[in-house]
């Protein structure tokens, strides 16, 4: 069970009760997950438990870091503490062949730490519901100054940092930028479209902070396997591990056999 902030696929599932099935004094929605689980010893047990049967990241009492301080939106043009502005709400971008129009934020991340805040969460939202596949040339991009008075103007055509939006979403999170670290955390992510939440005017930002503030979380705190865990896991599930190359049937090495670069055999065999 989620806590309440987290539920996001109990918050859609009560939001579409509501709406299609008219139950208009239904409140909230529990779900419960169950997991049956046979044939695993202890230690497998304890190490899958935090990781496959429960979701620390969002389960956990909530870090303070990751509560919103402010955020700019079509909504609420700047954060002024935070030197953050919004350039306004396009509605209409022109033919699909056209020359087109961007909507842009800037930010000052140096603004940002002095208020104590750390991470700046990129979303972009289809107001209308049309999703991002359907859009031909939908994208997101971001672009550095030197200094916020260096007078580098925001040109779209010469923003080298861009990926295309063609998911069958309305809702994405391109990146997050930590602004300590001063890193660009890659998420690419999507919120499904049955859990689009419409609580407050529709799917923008404030309808969906919830949920995206838990998905981002998760995208900062996840511990993923490394390469090195993966061959493990192979080695003790299928044979036996020798550190001498002749004996072996199957090598991992930086130069030679299954070397890091070769990702589609790990795609295809070891996962």
């Amino acid at each position: 069970q989620k806590r309440e902030g987290f539920d996001v696929e109990a918050q859609g599932l009560c939001a579409q009760l509501r709406e299609q099935l008219g139950i208009e004094g239904l409140q909230s929605v529990t779900i419960l997950n169950r997991y049956d689980v046979e044939q695993i010893d202890r230690e497998v047990y304890e190490r899958a438990k935090g990781i496959v049967f429960s979701e620390p990241q969002v389960d956990a009492v909530y870090d303070e870091s990751w509560n919103c301080l402010d955020y700019v939106a079509y909504t609420n043009l700047k954060a002024l503490k935070f030197k953050a502005c919004h350039s306004g709400d396009i509605v209409n971008g022109g033919p699909a062949d056209g020359q087109g129009v961007s909507e842009f934020l800037d930010v000052d991340m140096n603004a940002v730490l002095q208020y104590g805040g750390r991470y700046v969460v990129y979303q972009v939202y289809s107001f209308t519901m049309q999703k991002f596949s359907d859009m031909p040339h939908a994208m997101f991009g971001w672009m550095g100054r030197e200094d916020v008075a260096s007078g580098e103007i925001y040109e779209p055509r010469t923003v080298e940092q861009k990926m295309d939006l063609t998911s069958e979403s309305t809702v994405c999170i391109p990146a997050i930028f930590d602004c300590a670290a001063r890193e660009v955390i890659w998420c690419d992510m999507n919120l499904p479209l049955r859990y689009r939440i419409f609580s407050n005017g529709g799917n923008n930002l404030e309808s969906n902070l919830s949920g995206v503030t838990a998905a981002c979380y998760a995208m900062v705190h996840m511990q993923k396997p490394n390469l090195y865990d993966l061959i493990v896991l192979n080695v003790r599930a299928r044979g036996l591990w020798t550190e001498e190359k002749e004996n072996a049937d199957v090598i991992f090495d930086v130069e030679e056999g299954i070397t890091p670069f070769d990702t589609e055999i790990f795609m295809g065999e070891y996962i």
